[in-house]
């Protein structure tokens, strides 16, 4: 039987409770960069092994009577299984904000591209950032923002031809004139 005084609440559930997700969004931030699509699939692995372990040590846990620890460490499964449970949302909210971080982190780069270009008729710059297993990503800056226009006008389809080239597929407002957008 162990002291009343060796029990104690642990910090290190809550900590990867939480460093799991924002690890999860930096990878994608960075898969794109890097072209290792496959990294944001293992931190949701390794996040998901941690919790199995902390289930096996809370299992443990029970059998020594030690309730701090016990419920301290049950932060990470019950983390891990509103996740599970909403799988689609986090996963999509995740690779969205992990698009918000590239997205910021390039700014300042793709405003000095986008200063280069031309400036007799509305900027449209396509930056490729790479893809997963079946689709491409990247950023559209439009100037005009006729990419939302129901009928873009016959200037902005030549300038379309020209840069994006029937690639782009979907787009999602991202801030000012940048959209998020799917390439073939």
């Amino acid at each position: 039987m162990q002291a009343a005084g060796d029990d104690r609440i642990l910090l290190w559930p809550g900590i990867l409770a939480v460093s799991g997700p924002v690890a999860f969004v930096l990878a994608c931030a960075g898969s794109f960069t890097f072209t290792t699509f496959l990294v944001p699939y293992y931190v949701v692995l390794l996040w998901m092994v941690s919790g199995v372990f902390a289930v096996i040590a809370a299992i443990g846990w029970v059998s020594q009577r030690a309730w701090r620890r016990l419920f301290s460490m049950l932060v990470l499964p019950a983390t891990l299984l509103a996740v599970a449970f909403n799988a689609q949302f986090f996963w999509s909210a995740g690779r969205l904000a992990g698009d918000y971080v590239h997205l910021f982190v390039m700014y300042p780069r793709y405003l000095a591209e986008i200063e280069k270009e031309p400036t007799n008729e509305p900027r449209l710059v396509l930056f490729e950032w790479g893809g997963g297993f079946v689709v491409d990503y990247g950023v559209l800056y439009d100037e005009s923002d006729e990419i939302t226009a129901v009928h873009p006008s016959a200037a902005w389809k030549k300038r379309a031809e020209r840069v994006i080239a029937d690639r782009v597929f979907g787009h999602t407002p991202a801030i000012g004139h940048f959209y998020f957008v799917g390439l073939h």
